[in-house]
């Protein structure tokens, strides 16, 4: 009975002696690092990041007034055209039928006229011999006049149908750059057929589309920065137009923008990075949002406070972009971790800035 007891007192003080030196090493463990970021005031701005492409702000689509074959294309995709400039060459198969099928009326209409002058031919030799009466003169001139009138109409009708016949041209109806031909010499057009596509090349502007969220907060006048693709050049520019259906499918509105003066820079078609500017705040405070937190339906992030992390709840004005500002919970000068997920609440925490070297 003494051996047993004495050998538990022994197992106790085994166990204490362990559980003190587990205590002694957990306790000295040195503080994690975590890097993190001294909060200061500093101006901010609000910017909605969309990409756009440019158009053309007047568009027109180049069709044929009626069917034929495409004989020759003078100008492509890209090119640079004048008021006026011949676009393409039509021989219309129609207009070649409607024009013998006047033919036929004009030689029909003339047989009449031919007929009316022999029948007043006749009706003048036997007026003069007494043997008509004088109105019977009179109606044989009268079919005759009405037999010549409907011949010069059907001339008329045969000098237009003559002048649309054959070849034609096509000319472009304003100075501005060809922004697509669906079609190629060869084909036969019909009157709702697109052969060309002409915008104007001086007057252009930027389309993008918005989800309808941030649409809401945008108003016509804004500034924004336009960064054409492939260029290293940043344009100033003016949100000029904010469309006010929203489409169905997407959720999102279209909203048009007016480059400055530099329109050379946007040709038809080319995207441009858009960066338009919607509230600017003169002192702020600002925060990646890798030091964000969500949890339990809050908003979190985690101060340094006496070496350790605290979870402190904050308000932010949500917007996209890499950074949020910050609304409440946070003052000037305050430690906050700049990665959420490095740090739990209440861990011992040493905190360096992201080069690796020691706040404080």
């Amino acid at each position: 009975m003494y051996n047993y007891k004495k050998l538990g007192l022994l197992g106790i003080s085994i166990l204490a002696g362990g559980y003190l030196a587990y205590s002694m090493s957990f306790g000295s463990r040195s503080p994690t690092k975590v890097a993190a970021i001294e909060l200061q005031t500093a101006p901010a701005r609000l910017v909605l990041a969309v990409i756009g492409r440019v158009r053309s702000k007047s568009l027109v689509d180049i069709r044929s007034e009626w069917p034929g074959a495409i004989v020759d294309m003078t100008h492509d995709e890209g090119d640079i055209v004048e008021a006026g400039d011949v676009l393409a060459q039509i021989k219309s198969v129609e207009e070649q039928a409607g024009l013998t099928v006047n033919l036929a009326q004009l030689q029909a209409l003339e047989a009449e006229v031919a007929l009316a002058e022999v029948k007043l031919g006749r009706t003048e030799t036997l007026a003069g011999k007494g043997l008509v009466a004088p109105a019977v003169l009179d109606e044989a001139r009268a079919s005759l006049a009405a037999a010549e009138a409907r011949r010069n109409a059907a001339k008329a009708v045969m000098i237009q149908a003559q002048a649309r016949v054959g070849e034609y041209d096509i000319r472009a109806p304003m100075q501005g750059i060809i922004l697509s031909r669906p079609l190629d010499p060869g084909q036969v057009v019909g009157t709702a057929d697109i052969i060309f596509q002409i915008g104007s090349h001086d007057g252009v502007e930027i389309e993008a589309e918005v989800d309808e969220f941030y649409a809401g907060k945008l108003q016509v006048g804004m500034s924004a920065l336009l960064a054409p693709s492939g260029s290293t050049n940043v344009h100033e520019g003016t949100l000029s137009e904010i469309a006010p259906r929203i489409d169905p499918l997407t959720g999102g509105r279209i909203v048009r923008l007016l480059p400055g003066t530099d329109n050379d820079a946007f040709l038809p078609g080319r995207s441009v990075d858009v960066n338009i500017l919607v509230e600017s705040i003169d002192q702020a405070l600002s925060l990646p949002r890798s030091a964000l937190i969500r949890e339990g339906g809050l908003w979190r992030v985690y101060v340094v406070e006496n070496g350790k992390a605290t979870a402190r709840e904050i308000e932010f004005i949500d917007w996209p972009g890499g950074a949020v500002v910050i609304a409440s919970g946070l003052e000037p000068g305050e430690l906050v971790v700049l990665d959420s997920l490095s740090a739990t609440s209440g861990m011992r925490v040493r905190p360096t800035d992201p080069a690796g070297s020691k706040v404080h």
